[in-house]
């Protein structure tokens, strides 16, 4: 899917169908909400009070919806009104990615034979 510059991964739009999240209404969260970079992606929280005077109506039930957005995607899409503390605790720098099983097996091995 393809809305001017914003990509939606098919994770994402699986979960906004799950979660009743338009394309729209991510977009309005974006537009609106609070950027905290983190874990070199971008989280959009739309907070009570980012919501600007006279959009109240239209924007309450968004309230606590929080769009994840990597390199112009947007990867997830999730609700949970007390999620900016758990954001801003997150680490600033992407951590490298964990080895898999089947390489810790390997590394297992390489230790054995080390002794």
């Amino acid at each position: 899917m393809r809305d001017g510059f914003t990509e939606v991964t098919t994770h994402a739009a699986r979960r906004m169908a799950q979660r009743n999240v338009s394309l729209d209404d991510a977009l309005l969260v974006i537009c609106y909400g609070t950027v905290e970079h983190r874990t070199g992606v971008e989280f959009y929280f739309l907070a009570q009070r980012d919501i600007p005077t006279g959009r109240e109506r239209q924007l309450e039930r968004l309230v606590g919806t929080t769009v994840v957005v990597r390199s112009g995607r947007i990867e997830t899409v999730y609700r949970n009104r007390r999620a900016l503390p758990s954001i801003r605790r997150k680490s600033k720098l992407q951590r490298p990615p964990r080895p898999s099983r089947s390489g810790m097996a390997g590394l297992e091995t390489q230790l054995e034979t080390n002794r």
